[in-house]
Parts: structure tokens; sequence; C-alpha cells
């Protein structure tokens, strides 16, 4: 069933989710943590399929260039987030951080694949029901959410990132911005560190129910990608990647209402 709203899945079956997802591939040095990326590639077209029992979110796939995922949560340990949740696959291969389980329209998240064997994909991802291009309301709109991603810093080493975001757009041009970013190991048992130089904004244009927006922090650059949710772009949702000098790179997703 093709996903349109939380309030319209289904009891029982698969939904369907579209998106677009940032991907890399990653391999990290067992002797010193230093993590070295290969190219970052997208936003491209990506799916996240939801197997659902009595109302219940069995399994979550998402295929994405790089290297699917699919995370059976009936075995799967996990942890309960403000707006979502932390799971880690039952061999320990796959984790994955879900966020915007409180929006009606979208979800997105970040995912790493082959972790503590050396090597994988790390991906962020937004999915959901796009506004079409003519039922965008007049006048303009405001959005606040939080996200979710991935930091390798200058010396190598490998976060798991969370913040807060929000735009504004008269639906010609967005601004978007990032604030309250912290980052925490990637199993999330070290406890938040706050990392204000991740904190982003930027501005771009609106081209129907997609944007695009040049963003920087205080030793990054990048552009953030996204698209408004719902019938009457009721939430925002998007993806980001930006980098800087060292091989520092933060990929991230977002949504919003």
């Amino acid at each position: 069933m093709q996903f349109t709203s939380a309030s319209n899945a289904p009891q029982n079956g698969v939904l369907v989710i579209n998106g677009e997802a940032i991907t890399t591939p990653y391999t990290v040095n067992t002797s010193t943590g230093e993590v070295t990326l290969g190219g970052i590639g997208g936003p491209d077209a990506a799916t996240m399929n939801m197997t659902i029992r009595n109302g219940l979110a069995e399994q979550i796939a998402i295929a994405a260039p790089g290297e699917d995922i699919a995370i059976n949560l009936t075995t799967a340990s996990g942890t309960v987030l403000p707006d979502g949740v932390f799971v880690v696959s039952a061999d320990g291969n796959s984790v994955l951080t879900l966020g915007g389980t409180s929006l009606e329209y979208q979800l997105y998240g970040a995912w790493l694949t082959g972790f503590g064997s050396g090597s994988g994909t790390a991906g962020v991802g937004s999915f959901g029901a796009e506004t079409p291009a003519g039922s965008l309301p007049p006048g303009g709109a405001s959005y606040s959410g939080t996200g979710t991603g991935f930091y390798r810093d200058a010396s190598g080493q490998g976060f798991y990132t969370d913040f807060d975001v929000s735009a504004t757009t008269d639906f010609s041009t967005i601004t978007v911005s990032s604030s309250n970013t912290t980052t925490e190991d990637v199993l999330l048992t070290s406890g938040p560190t706050a990392a204000g130089g991740l904190d982003f904004s930027g501005t771009g244009p609106v081209s129907g129910s997609a944007f695009t927006a040049s963003i920087s922090s205080t030793d990054l650059a990048g552009t953030a990608n996204g698209h408004f949710y719902g019938p009457n772009a009721e939430e925002f949702g998007g993806t980001f990647s930006a980098s800087g000098a060292g091989g520092a790179t933060h990929i991230g997703a977002f949504g919003g209402q």
C-alpha cells in the first residue's frame, strides 16, 4: 500500500513510503577507530517498506543506493527517543534511528550497515507523501522539528548527531536552520555532547514542492534538499550533506511541521 498519511496506514500489510537518501560507504580502522568515507552520493531516490501486523510495525526495510538495510523489529533491541526510535538488529550488524514518528505525513532516519565489521554503508533519508505542486498554500509557512545524522570529524572519529531544525518559506524561497546540535557515539551510550559548531543555516529556491538550500556552519558548507509533505504542505523534510577541512563531513535527515 502506498503511504499517504500515518492515519491511513493499514492494520496489516506492507506500507511503501517513497523518498530520497544520501549514502556513503565507510571503513573503520579497528586499531585507531578512524573512519574513512567514500564518495557522498545523493540525494537519490529511495524507498522505505514497513511491514505491519495487527497495527504494529514488524520490519523496516530501506532500499537506497549503496546497500539496502532491513531490520526485524520483533527481534531487534531498541530505545524510544523523544520523536522516534533507535534500533539495533538482532545480529548487531545494522543500526537505525527512525525519526518523525509523531508526524502525520513523513518519516526520516539515519542508518548504518556493517556495524562492527569494519566497513559498510552510512545513510540518511527523508520519506513521505509529497505535496502536489499545485497545492501549496498562499502566503507562506513556518516549520519546526528535529533531525538526526552522522558526523566524521577532522581527526577521523565518527559520531551520531541529533539536532532541532526550523524553516520559513514563502514557497518561492526557503530558509532552513539547525540548532542545539549534539554528538554521541553511534550506539548512544556515551551521552550527548554539545556541538554548536555543526549548527547550520542557509537559503535557497523552492521549485514545485521541492527545495534546495546552500547551507553553512562554523566549519562546514554544503547543501540541504527536501520536500513539503501533506496535501497542503503541512510538513517539511529533507536531507543534507556538508563538508570541511580535514575530511570533516556531516550528513543528516530532518522533518517538521
